[in-house]
């Protein structure tokens, strides 16, 4: 779990960097510079940064109930995966990359 909180971190560090570069430009430029892609690009990076975290927390929080570590939530019975992920599963470690962090 800390490792999806530490990407998150570094991702939203990259937004702030991304923001500096804009406004530090901004400030140097005229206004017939069109600026805005790069807060677009803010954006969608913290949109990311944000939705990797989600995934990752619920992935890990899944992996705790099939584990018997969590109980199980109504919705959790009606999550449904394709057959290739099961497969996929099957193959790798069922242990979660880092012990410990938020709870759901």
């Amino acid at each position: 779990m800390q490792s999806a909180l530490d990407q998150f971190h570094i991702s939203i560090n990259r937004v702030r960097d991304l923001i500096a570069v804009h406004n530090s430009v901004k400030a140097q430029s005229t206004p017939a510079l069109d600026l805005s892609d790069i807060l677009r690009a803010a954006l969608v990076l913290a949109v990311s940064a944000l939705d990797y975290y989600i995934h990752e927390v619920v992935k890990l929080g899944m992996l705790e109930i099939y584990q018997g570590l969590r109980s199980e939530p109504p919705a959790f019975s009606r999550f449904q995966i394709s057959t290739l992920l099961i497969l996929g599963m099957m193959q790798a470690p069922l242990t979660p990359q880092c012990k410990g962090g938020i709870k759901l």
